[in-house]
């Protein structure tokens, strides 16, 4: 968002220095693709995705954290992981062609 203060910015880049792909751009870049990063807010207990939709999106999580199951046909309990605030999820999306056109927007973003 055009809204971010500077402050917000480099937070967001500091989190995302770990995320393969983007932590090999350059800092104006990174800068860049922090600036189009949105906010979403969930509920106490309110699913963002379930097991099987097809990953669109990339959470970086500021407050609070998810809990992520895998359910496994056969198997009587579910993979539990607990994500915490500074960490992320859904990094995979991040694997397709839709990276790519990621960077090639954000190459052709007015400085």
């Amino acid at each position: 968002s055009e809204d971010r203060s500077q402050n917000e910015l480099y937070l967001l880049e500091e989190l995302l220095t770990d995320v393969k792909f983007i932590c090999d751009l350059p800092l104006a870049k990174r800068l860049e693709a922090c600036m189009l990063l949105g906010y979403e807010k969930y509920e106490d207990g309110e699913k963002i995705y379930k097991q099987g939709d097809n990953g669109t999106l990339f959470y970086i999580i500021f407050t609070g954290s998810v809990k992520s199951s895998v359910w496994t046909q056969g198997v009587q309990d579910d993979v539990v992981t607990i994500i915490q605030a500074s960490k992320w999820f859904g990094d995979r999306v991040l694997e397709t062609d839709n990276l790519l056109r990621f960077i090639q927007g954000i190459n052709h973003l007015r400085p």
